[in-house]
């Protein structure tokens, strides 16, 4: 049988080094009081496993008079309950070895130089403070007739486990954030991360969200899978409520602007810009038309009640919202005092989207693809272009898509599913693609490989 009880704790160990240290310095590094303190029930919990382990193995080396070990447990139990209050005290009794290498520099010193000593086994101090918790469910392993004694304690273990399993994944939050932020703190826990889309007047942009049981963590996304915290929310007091499906009244408030460099064609009739077709802005929805699909002006309520450009789609919905009430007043064409519309100029409707607009020179590969945004959406041929790392979609706006830090995965099942990979960033799928024939899909995944890579 073998059941270990020694670590870098056990007995003078830890103490003979900041003894040293004292004794180097002379004067004391840190208080007796506050070393007892983090060290805890480390003293006493190491003469239980001794007084325990002695017993078991004197009952092992007589087994054949006494074949049993659930009565040794049973009249250690009283004492096997130190280890409910050393749970109890984990977290502050490591909060404060934090703070007293964070505080007092010289303490520091005697942690880090024990930690290198071969002793410690290249682990640090917090992960044998953890250890008197794992013992417990060895303990678990180790009985049956004896299971009710210690179940109650093996909960409490099992608990401090997960605390374990929380501090890890606090810590790697806080080596993936750009500079120095003090994510991990005593209480702080874990709950979700995820990337949200920011929506301003320029373009979606991805933003990676770190939920905690105490803060909000908004953070941009940068290379190598660091992230740049934009900013540390207390969810004291934050309410959050879900935005209704249907927004605002249409012209009640300023809509956000399509940029103009993003758009390639009409967003309702899908005619080319040109230098002398140029680009308009509805006022009320902001999406990008051409001059004959928002030849009308409508009232907006936003804007004081004052007439303004608005698209051809927004002006019927407006219209009909507003019937009956201004019928006589309600719309002026754009350069006449008429309360008509007046005819629409020949668009040009050209009968594919010109390639050469992709600015595809030095690219790694460009060409049509099919798009889906999900399982069971529906597919869309668009022109795609790889260039710098980044991802182009040219439709009727221009999206821009860095690559780093996604991954692609690959159907196989069929002949058909091998014409299609899907884009994914930290388990969360992007968009599905689909070629019109295997070498093409294979050219596009390497593509899209190769500029996941920095």
């Amino acid at each position: 049988m073998h059941l270990p009880v020694a670590s870098p704790f056990s007995r003078q160990d830890f103490r003979d080094a900041v003894a040293k240290a004292n004794r180097a310095s002379g004067k004391p590094v840190v208080e007796e009081r506050v070393l007892n303190q983090i060290l805890y029930y480390l003293p006493q919990l190491y003469e239980l496993n001794k007084d325990l382990l002695r017993e078991l193995e004197e009952r092992v080396a007589h087994w054949s008079d006494h074949q049993r070990l659930a009565d040794i447990f049973v009249q250690k139990g009283p004492y096997l309950k130190m280890y409910s209050t050393y749970i109890r005290e984990f977290d502050r009794n490591v909060a404060l070895l934090d703070e007293q290498c964070r505080k007092n520099p010289s303490f520091a010193t005697v942690v880090r130089q024990f930690e290198k000593s071969p002793r410690c086994a290249s682990l640090a101090l917090k992960h044998y403070l953890l250890k008197p918790v794992q013992r417990i469910p060895q303990y678990r392993l180790l009985l049956t007739a004896a299971l009710g004694v210690v179940k109650e304690v093996a909960n409490h273990a099992n608990d401090i486990m997960k605390q374990g399993d929380n501090f890890q994944k606090l810590m790697q939050v806080q080596c993936s954030l750009n500079g120095h932020h003090e994510i991990v703190q005593p209480g702080r826990v874990f709950l979700k991360e995820g990337t949200l889309m920011k929506l301003s007047r320029k373009v979606m942009q991805p933003r990676m969200f770190f939920l905690f049981n105490d803060i909000l963590l908004y953070t941009t996304p940068v290379q190598s899978g660091q992230y740049k915290v934009n900013s540390m929310l207390s969810l004291a007091g934050m309410k959050s409520e879900e935005a209704p499906s249907d927004g605002s009244p249409l012209g009640s408030k300023a809509p956000i602007w399509i940029p103009d460099l993003r758009t390639t064609m009409c967003m309702i009739c899908t005619c080319e810009f040109t230098l002398t077709w140029r680009r308009h802005h509805c006022r009320a929805c902001g999406k990008v038309v051409c001059q004959a699909c928002s030849s009308n002006k409508f009232y907006l309520e936003y804007l004081k009640n004052q007439l303004a450009r608005v698209c051809d789609q927004c002006y019927i919905k407006l219209q009909q919202k507003d019937k009956g009430e201004q019928s006589d007043v309600a719309v002026s064409p754009i350069g006449r005092s008429s309360t008509f519309a007046f005819s629409r100029k020949q668009k040009k409707i050209p009968s594919a989207l010109k390639e050469v607009s992709a600015n595809t020179e030095n690219s790694s590969m460009s060409g049509y693809l099919q798009r889906a945004k999900g399982y069971k959406k529906p597919w869309k041929r668009l022109w795609f272009v790889i260039k710098n790392k980044v991802l182009y979609t040219y439709a009727a706006t221009l999206e821009s898509q860095p690559l780093l830090g996604f991954f692609l995965r690959e159907e196989k099942s069929g002949p058909a599913e091998k014409l299609q990979f899907k884009l994914y960033h930290k388990n969360i799928l992007y968009y599905i693609f689909r070629a019109e024939d295997i070498p093409t899909a294979q050219r596009w995944i390497e593509a899209f490989q190769e500029a996941m890579i920095l």
